[in-house]
């Protein structure tokens, strides 16, 4: 049986809103964890502008980090940075990946919780057997026949 996770969940509801990148960092980030560096922010929309991502969430994707929401204070395009209103637990290495978002992710699993709520009372949906088969003992047990 499949399962589906809350990074799927998510992935799919940013995805429909229109806010879901995920990427993968460059280079070392400072090392006490307030900034993040990734040369592909230039090929994203704006991201050749400074500050084209002022006010977006970095969630970070792996690492010790994983898990993390950091808000971004400033985006630098000379040097392909992000730098955090509060730092990462610890620094932001190159190959980490991290998901940017114009939403917060908090918000955006505060909807999923919701949506699951409200679906658990009709998921699954409850089913009454009003059978009258018994280890195959009734050979008429539909009525379908008249004896």
């Amino acid at each position: 049986m499949a399962t589906t996770t809350r990074a799927v969940l998510r992935q799919r509801l940013s995805e429909a809103i229109g806010d879901y990148l995920s990427l993968t960092a460059t280079s070392n980030g400072a090392t006490d964890g307030t900034t993040l560096i990734d040369s592909g922010l230039r090929n994203l929309a704006g991201g050749r502008d400074d500050d084209a991502f002022e006010g977006w969430y970095v969630l970070a994707t792996s690492g010790d980090a994983s898990g993390e929401v950091k808000r971004v204070l400033q985006s630098r395009q000379a040097n392909n940075s992000l730098t955090f209103q509060e730092a990462f637990s610890v620094q932001i290495v190159a190959t980490g990946t991290y998901e940017l978002h114009r939403n917060d992710p908090a918000l955006k699993h505060n909807a999923i919780n919701r949506g699951i709520e409200e679906l658990s009372s009709q998921i699954p949906l409850p089913l009454r057997d009003e059978t009258l088969v018994v280890d195959n003992l009734l050979t008429n047990w539909d009525f379908e026949t008249f004896v």
